[in-house]
C-alpha cells in the first residue's frame, strides 16, 4: 500500500502527469482505435481546462484515425531536411524580428 501511495504524488507532480497515465492506456487500447482517440480527446480537455498548450495533443486524432496499418512511402531523407530548414528559417525569421 505505501508503494501506491508514494507512486500517485510523483505522478501528480510530474511535468507532463496525465500523459504518464495515458500512455500506458493507449497501448492497453492499442487494438481499438476509437478508445484510443476518446482518451487523447479526454487528456487534452483536462489540459485545456487547466490551461496548458498540450491541449493541442487532440490533432493527434487525426493522423491516428486515418492510419490504415500500413507502412507509408519512405520520406525519411525529407524530414531530415524539412526539420533542419524549418529550424533555420524560424532562427533567421527570429533575428530579423529582434
Amino acid at each position: 500500500m505505501q508503494i501506491v501511495v508514494g507512486f500517485f504524488p510523483a505522478i501528480i507532480l510530474a511535468e507532463n502527469n496525465f500523459k504518464v497515465l495515458l500512455l500506458p492506456l493507449l497501448h492497453l487500447f492499442r487494438d481499438n482505435r476509437k478508445i484510443q482517440c476518446l482518451l487523447i480527446a479526454l487528456t487534452a480537455l483536462i489540459y485545456g481546462i487547466f490551461g496548458a498548450n498540450q491541449w493541442i495533443m487532440i490533432f493527434a486524432i487525426i493522423p491516428i484515425w486515418f492510419y490504415n496499418g500500413q507502412k507509408g512511402p519512405g520520406m525519411k531523407y525529407l524530414f531530415y531536411i524539412f526539420y533542419l530548414a524549418h529550424i533555420a528559417i524560424l532562427y533567421v525569421l527570429a533575428a530579423f524580428l529582434y
